[in-house]
């Protein structure tokens, strides 16, 4: 398409009606310019995609309204079959970009299939506070994995046809009021934390498209916010594609497109009447306008599958993916005695005890759910993996997750005739509202009063939790094995089973801290919110940070998880220790079990002093491996300047102090068993200006600035030459509290008036510039 030709053909009305959609899934088409359709879909774990809109009666808004729903049989019904991958928060516990592209391309494959061009996913909001229902759909408290991982899902979408649009650009950490919402974050945590993981997304993989969220970020909506859409994300990340509203996010459709809202979605009748009075009184120009039709020309020609092959879908291939993904996601927390994998030999009866092994809860609501084509059942699988055992089950809680006296009771009598209970707990999210959020971190309350009637009769007792986000876990040393497999995905079943008995590996590492109770949390004080107003009052030090910051030992850290076999690490070097030209670290890791197994290795930096309050340390890099018995691997890093930067929000830029600085490496963020320091000149490119209030251990900090303020003293007759190299006078001018000119003005016998003070100043900042 010669894109500049035909936004020179259209006309107003088209070039208006071009930005926003045609439908609710679709962009505007125009066969008369050969501008085609985009089709778009939901699909941050597997494509959500509706089949044709159903027919309403003459009461379009009451049928609309009334019988809408995602997640009931009937919306379910009208929605097409797709492969359910592991929920964000779980494929964020492998810790594995190549596994997210593995996953992006086999939905990539399946939006095809559909003639679907834009994925609305990956889903990478920083996972801030536990109970936000839709972090689910989030990969991790830490920009670092976060980026990575949405990197990798990206790629694989993209490289195999289809665009993906990363969601939702910021601050998208609550959903209760969340349309109404503002959220108060300094910029300087902005930077660092939530919107660090975007720009490394955004920079590594491209994206086609970017999705404004629905809150306000410091009292300006999303959708509409000039800074964040058009001087962060396109002038300084360099952004090229298209950005979208999520739907129905769009407050001022003229504010939207001026600020570099490009397509409003869905349809919107206030779009076109609110971008045509702008226009009229001047509020918008067409030139403005035709960057919007550019951008969305752009994604439309490149991303439409008008006209394109479907390709047939290998769904046999798609779910073994599933089901390897889900293995390798699994988090083994607690793993007393080693009781996993399960030994047959050592067992003649085993109980399966919770609905969730026949009824299995493997992924969220809302936008994100996907009709499952092909849903492995764990007590099936259980059963299949053990065929020399007996293997007994009992419901404990019903379908819908409550339960009775009488099915305690039976539940009991089937673990103790049993020699191990395998007890199936989780945690479903609330109906989507506008009080969407959950109200705690406990599994459900049924799961809770079957687990502690369990283990008053048996031990061991191995748990599997299926969840969306973290959970606390009061009961675990109740318990002899935890294995958390999250929102896990279609193949929850056979992985489940593969896991207990050895058959596959438990790959995953927490993407997110488990405190020890809910009030141990970062943002504990300020969540929800009151009066529609979020105050991010933890700034930078959200999840682990926050925990180290605090010196409070969380359940289970940041990073953490067991395997079948055992690692070691040592080696750990650096190949420069100068300037700020970046380094190569690398170390030998080395599989000491007698399993083949993976392990994650993670490093972090620690600076040992700062002018600012920085993170006891911070995620930078990682790497997944899979070792055979004693083998060996050396893993290499590298690091950057940007890697031992902090945002300095005086002056607007990254910096970086000279110093010291620790790197970490281990296998979680709580046992970091090896390290080595690196020595930093710092960067020059943000430096203090001085001012009549400054100090004078501001002054002193720089030698040309000290220079010139004890020239201008000598010159002025305050000072002679030998008293201005007397150590004495500089260490008592730097223990003063008063500014320069306050102390000059007491001091300085009247000589110094307000006008050479600032005449000073002024000298002294030329030489810092």
């Amino acid at each position: 398409m010669d894109i500049r030709s035909i936004i020179d053909k259209m006309t107003l009305e088209e070039k208006i009606s071009l930005c926003t959609g045609s439908n609710h899934w679709q962009t505007v088409g125009n066969k008369r310019l050969g501008i085609p359709s985009l089709t778009m879909s939901d699909g941050t774990n597997g494509v959500r995609f509706q089949k044709e809109e159903r027919k309403v009666g003459a009461c379009n808004l009451y049928d609309a309204t009334v019988n809408f729903s995602f997640d009931s049989k009937k919306a379910l019904e009208n929605t097409y079959e797709a492969t359910c991958f592991p929920s964000g928060s779980s494929l964020a516990c492998s810790w594995s970009p190549e596994l997210a592209e593995e996953v992006g391309a086999c939905v990539a494959e399946e939006c095809k299939a559909r003639g679907i061009g834009l994925l609305l996913g990956p889903g990478m909001n920083i996972r801030r506070h536990p109970l936000t229902a839709r972090n689910f759909e989030y990969y991790s408290e830490d920009p670092c994995l976060s980026g990575e991982m949405a990197a990798g899902m990206i790629k694989g979408i993209q490289n195999n046809g289809v665009g993906a649009c990363v969601k939702h650009f910021s601050c998208n950490n609550s959903d209760t009021r969340r349309t109404r919402l503002d959220c108060l974050v300094e910029e300087r945590a902005l930077r660092e934390i939530y919107l660090s993981g975007f720009e490394r997304a955004i920079k590594k993989a491209k994206p086609a498209a970017v999705m404004g969220s629905y809150n306000k970020i410091n009292g300006v909506q999303a959708c509409e916010n000039q800074w964040l859409l058009d001087d962060v994300l396109r002038q300084e990340w360099g952004f090229e594609g298209a950005v979208i509203s999520d739907w129905g996010a769009v407050k001022d459709s003229a504010k939207a497109a001026r600020a570099g809202l490009d397509l409003q979605m869905p349809h919107s009748i206030q779009y076109f009447h609110m971008v045509c009075k702008a226009l009229e009184e001047g509020h918008l120009t067409e030139d403005e306008l035709d960057i919007r039709c550019e951008h969305v020309l752009t994604l439309a020609s490149k991303y439409s599958r008008e006209g394109k092959e479907r390709p047939e879908i290998d769904w046999d291939k798609h779910h073994q993916v599933a089901q390897r993904a889900a293995c390798d996601c699994a988090v083994l927390l607690k793993n007393e005695d080693n009781i996993l994998p399960l030994d047959p030999a050592r067992f003649q009866k085993i109980a399966v005890i919770g609905s969730i092994a026949e009824t299995p809860l493997f992924q969220g609501t809302g936008c994100a759910i996907v009709n499952a084509r092909q849903i492995d059942i764990p007590l099936d699988e259980i059963r299949k993996n053990a065929p020399s055992l007996e293997v007994v089950y009992s419901e404990g809680y019903t379908k819908a997750h409550f339960t009775t006296t009488g099915l305690l009771e039976e539940a009991r009598q089937t673990a103790a005739g049993a020699d191990l209970s395998i007890v199936m707990v989780g945690t479903c999210l609330p109906g989507e509202s506008d009080d969407y959020d959950h109200k705690t971190m406990d599994i459900m309350p049924a799961h809770l009063q079957l687990l502690a009637e369990i283990v008053k009769v048996q031990k061991p007792v191995v748990v599997l939790v299926f969840n969306g986000n973290s959970v606390v876990m009061p009961w675990a040393d109740e318990v002899t094995a935890i294995l958390d497999m999250g929102y896990c995905g279609e193949g929850c079943g056979k992985a489940a089973a593969d896991l207990l008995f050895g058959l596959g590996y438990p790959g995953g590492k927490l993407a997110a801290t488990i405190p020890r109770q809910l009030s141990d949390t970062p943002a504990y004080l300020d969540f929800p919110h009151e009066q529609d107003v979020c105050r991010y009052r933890e700034g930078i030090f959200a999840g682990y940070r926050y925990y180290d910051k605090r010196n409070r030992q969380p359940h289970f850290p940041f990073g953490y998880g067991l395997g079948y076999t055992t690692f070691s690490c040592h080696g750990l070097q650096v190949s420069k220790q100068a300037k700020t030209k970046g380094c190569s670290v690398s170390l030998t890791v080395t599989n000491t079990g007698n399993r083949r197994g993976s392990q994650v290795i993670q490093l972090y930096i620690a600076p040992r002093s700062s002018r600012v309050f920085r993170p006891e340390k911070e995620l930078k890099a990682f790497a997944k491996i899979t070792l055979e018995p004693n083998e060996k691997r050396r893993v290499i890093f590298i690091l950057e300047d940007r890697d031992f930067a902090y945002y300095d929000d005086i002056h607007k830029c990254w910096q970086t102090d000279g110093g010291v600085y620790d790197i970490l490496a281990g296998f979680d963020s709580g046992s970091l068993t090896e390290s080595v320091s690196v020595i930093l000149e710092g960067t020059a490119s943000c430096k203090d200006y001085l001012s009549l209030d400054s100090h004078y251990s501001e002054l002193f900090a720089d030698k040309e600035t000290a220079k010139v303020f004890f020239d201008f003293l000598i010159e002025k007759n305050l000072i002679n030459e030998e008293q201005a190299q007397d150590p004495a006078l500089i260490r008592e001018l730097s223990k003063t509290f008063w500014g320069i000119a306050q102390h000059l003005d007491m001091n300085a016998f009247g000589r110094i008036t307000p006008e050479l003070s600032q005449e000073l100043v002024d000298k002294m900042n030329q030489v810092v510039r």
